[in-house]
């Protein structure tokens, strides 16, 4: 403790002899400061301060240690209330917002008291669920599997229960139920909380049904899907789809999921084929021929790109058999080809007809001529028409052998322009009496310019 000074105490004054503010104010004489000890710590400190004595006295110094001790352990213990109902204001706070369901049972699986989300879900107020058995809030058809499950997790034999819950309307919540056990106003409780998997079942639900679509997509394409091991330098075939497995099969060849990538073309191909969509973006329309297990080579259509399968590297290998293409190509070109025939003859025909069927109508013309003028005795008439029918006999004919002629001249392409020019000139001339000269350019090479030929009348 600490003592003032035994001087009597000097107060200041005016000149009027009145005190001054300052020597208005209480003296202390007498100061003591005791601190507050917890286990140990100091944790607050208590005051005691005297304006009449001098000293405090020894029982005034026992009753004030006293009273400290006593202040040092109701402050750890207003403290330790403060924190605790901090604690349970947070608690209750987590409780009430939680999404997931929290039920809290008690030794006997029945109901203490539940969080807002199973109210909102569910449907009950908690005044309705206190007190029952926690399978009431499952299906009556499947509470004897929640009973066995609730009786592994009363038993500590169990953690988890994923038998859906039961709302107030009927429907059915599917849930992931988790249990712990711990304490509740001080008696021993479980604690469960439910979640909601609704979503994640659409969402489950919804990607199987994708992959089945995609996986049978897929393995019904009508071209090859190939998928190869880009990890491994051996290259093997982790997935064939049926086209592709059937083309394989069909060509003599064995299971194709296993064997190696390489054998789908000749040695020289490899560094090409391995290098097909390797570090790009997809690659497509790549033509090549690859080789079957019979030795044939098939006319194809690539497309490529790198993708992850079953956690590897590989590459993603699309296969068009160009083979029934090329068919396809063969056929149409035949059909051209008899197309182009029919046409021909259709020409030929024409041309026949607007030739020689004129002549033949002349010469039925002038039979009946001639006709005539035998009936009336007309010799000499008779004798000229024979011999015009004569001439336009052999006209006729020499048109139909020239028109044969150029036929078998266009059938068969010639190399010599000059050849083919003359031998056309010189036709003309025989057939119909008329000169005719070639000309050409002095700078075209073979063509000799100004050659004639004429026949005489």
């Amino acid at each position: 403790m600490r003592r003032p000074s035994n001087r009597p105490a000097r107060h200041a004054a005016d000149r009027t002899g009145r005190p001054t503010a300052s020597a208005r104010r209480p003296v202390l004489r007498a100061l003591a400061v005791l601190p507050i000890l917890h286990q140990g710590q100091v944790i607050a400190a208590l005051n005691l301060a005297s304006h009449t004595c001098d000293e405090f006295t020894p029982a005034a110094r026992d009753a004030a240690e006293a009273i400290a001790s006593q202040v040092g352990g109701a402050i750890t213990r207003v403290r330790a209330a403060e924190a605790l109902r901090a604690s349970e204001a947070n608690l209750h706070n987590m409780f009430d917002a939680l999404d997931d369901m929290l039920f809290i049972l008690d030794a006997g699986g029945h109901i203490l008291a539940v969080n807002p989300a199973v109210e909102r879900l569910l449907g009950y107020t908690e005044s309705e669920l206190r007190g029952q058995h926690v399978l009431a809030v499952h299906p009556p058809e499947r509470r004897q599997e929640a009973s066995a499950i609730i009786a592994r997790m009363l038993a500590g034999e169990a953690t988890r229960c994923p038998v859906p819950l039961l709302t107030r309307a009927g429907a059915h919540i599917p849930v992931q139920t988790r249990v712990v056990s711990g304490q509740w106003s001080g008696q021993d409780v479980l604690f469960g909380v439910s979640r909601d998997v609704s979503e994640e079942d659409r969402i489950r639900t919804a990607l199987v049904e994708s992959e089945k679509y995609y996986r049978r997509l897929i393995e019904e394409a009508p071209v090859g899907v190939v998928i190869y091991d880009l990890s491994s330098t051996a290259r093997p075939i982790l997935f064939a789809n049926a086209f592709a497995r059937n083309l394989w099969r069909d060509a003599g060849g064995g299971d194709l999921v296993g064997a190696s990538v390489l054998q789908l073309c000749e040695p020289a191909d490899f560094a090409s084929l391995l290098a097909l969509g390797h570090g790009q973006e997809w690659v497509h329309g790549i033509e090549t021929r690859l080789k079957l297990p019979n030795g044939q080579m098939m006319p194809a259509l690539l497309s490529a790109g790198e993708v992850t399968y079953q956690g590897r590297p590989a590459e993603l290998l699309f296969v068009n058999d160009l083979r029934e293409l090329a068919q396809i190509q063969e056929a149409l070109r035949q059909h051209e080809l008899t197309l182009a025939a029919a046409e021909e003859r259709e020409q030929v025909a024409r041309d026949l007809h607007d030739g020689l069927g004129q002549a033949l109508a002349y010469l039925n013309v002038q039979a009946q001529v001639a006709q005539t003028f035998l009936t009336d005795g007309k010799t000499a008439a008779v004798q000229t028409a024979l011999q015009q029918m004569a001439q336009a006999s052999q006209e006729a004919q020499a048109g139909l052998r020239n028109y044969i002629l150029g036929l078998r001249a266009a059938g068969r392409p010639s190399s010599d322009l000059l050849q083919t020019l003359e031998t056309t000139l010189l036709q003309f001339e025989e057939q119909w009496g008329i000169a005719a000269t070639l000309s050409a350019p002095e700078r075209a090479p073979g063509l000799r310019a100004g050659r004639r030929h004429a026949r005489g009348d």
